[in-house]
């Protein structure tokens, strides 16, 4: 069931729990929380612990992975929705830090494995694999598995199966598990998703393991990538350049009312390369710039000369086949841009290599 402000605000008011916690937290679901968190507060068991979380804490954290840090630790350590609570009975008989931190290897786990949604055995296999790197190791899978449903809340049986309560909790606690790697392992593991295309630059989990360890993420993953980058671009921004990293541009044709409008991208053909890019623009405080105004010389062409009905599109082979690489790449100084702003990064953090790459698989499979 999805929820809307009304019907979030609703549901909130007739539980039974502090009132004056609850019309604090009503108030601010109305002025912007519920927006900032719809996908925890459109789903009524995800608004009960964001309740909980701010009656601990007496608001809703601003950074996301402060958020999911002290979800975790108030549904941990308390009960139910009630103001004169006890603490819940940890089947386990695990304290907080240990039990997130198999947790974390959990959801590492089962996030390289792009897998989501867990049988009854799978889900056991993932607790007892999570158990044999766990330094505390005398509790029962049956127990943690009933914790991770019944006290903590982190995973919800539907059916048959059990899923994440929400998807969000498996990112993050992979990402904070990652933190505790050597960094040699993390970038093998990060280089090896992306040049695997398992990994993409808008991926949530990215941004959370950046905001974990920023300064280090800089450091030991984006700027190898960008060296790569630098050594295609000291040749020059051009079609040659531009066909290093993308294989070539797509039109579209849309018609809105009577008109026709046309959209432009680039498509990906080096995925870890434009990741790079991509992340060490978005997390760096790059002002992204609107990316559709080609010229319209450009347009002219890509669209031959305004016929196209549907999509086209051109390598960058055919562009400079063609004869128009140099409208192309002034349209698309864009890029130029955003390499320019990644260069600036590199020099603040220039130090640090890639090691050696090996598949995901078996870096997954050896931890």
């Amino acid at each position: 069931m999805i929820l809307t402000k009304p019907q979030a605000i609703n549901l909130i008011d007739h539980l039974e729990y502090d009132q004056i916690v609850k019309q604090k937290f009503m108030e601010a679901l109305e002025n912007g929380l519920f927006e900032k968190y719809s996908s925890f507060a459109s789903n009524p068991l995800l608004l009960n612990i964001m309740l909980m979380t701010f009656d601990e804490g007496a608001t809703i954290p601003d950074k996301l992975n402060d958020f999911y840090e002290q979800a975790f630790s108030t549904l941990f350590n308390v009960h139910d929705g009630s103001k004169d609570c006890f603490k819940r009975n940890i089947s386990t008989g695990l304290g907080c830090e240990d039990f997130k931190f198999i947790f974390a290897y959990f959801c590492f786990k089962t996030y390289f494995s792009n897998v989501y949604e867990f049988t009854d055995n799978s889900v056991r296999k993932y607790i007892s694999d999570a158990k044999k790197v766990s330094q505390v190791n005398n509790w029962r899978v049956d127990d943690y598995l009933d914790d991770l449903v019944k006290a903590v809340c982190m995973l919800v049986k539907d059916g048959l199966n059990y899923t994440f309560a929400h998807r969000s909790f498996q990112e993050y606690f992979a990402a904070w598990y990652t933190t505790k790697l050597e960094d040699s392992i993390q970038v093998r593991l990060l280089n090896g998703w992306l040049n695997e295309k398992k990994g993409y630059a808008d991926d949530p989990y990215f941004l959370m393991l950046y905001n974990l360890q920023s300064e280090k993420f800089n450091k030991i993953f984006l700027c190898p990538g960008i060296k790569e980058i630098k050594k295609y671009y000291e040749k020059g921004f051009g079609i040659d350049f531009l066909g290093n990293l993308f294989s070539g541009v797509v039109i579209r044709c849309l018609n809105v009312g009577q008109q026709k409008k046309y959209k432009t991208y680039i498509k990906i053909k080096n995925n870890y390369l434009c990741a790079i890019l991509r992340m060490t623009c978005l997390f760096n405080g790059y002002h992204f710039e609107n990316a559709e105004e080609n010229n319209e010389d450009f347009i002219s062409y890509l669209s031959k000369n305004r016929e196209l009905r549907e999509q086209r599109e051109v390598s960058f082979d055919k562009i400079k086949e063609d004869g128009v690489g140099k409208i192309a790449t002034e349209s698309l100084n864009w890029v130029e841009k955003q390499i320019i702003f990644a260069l600036d990064v590199l020099e603040k953090y220039n130090k640090n290599g890639v090691g050696n790459k090996r598949k995901v698989s078996s870096i997954i499979e050896s931890l």
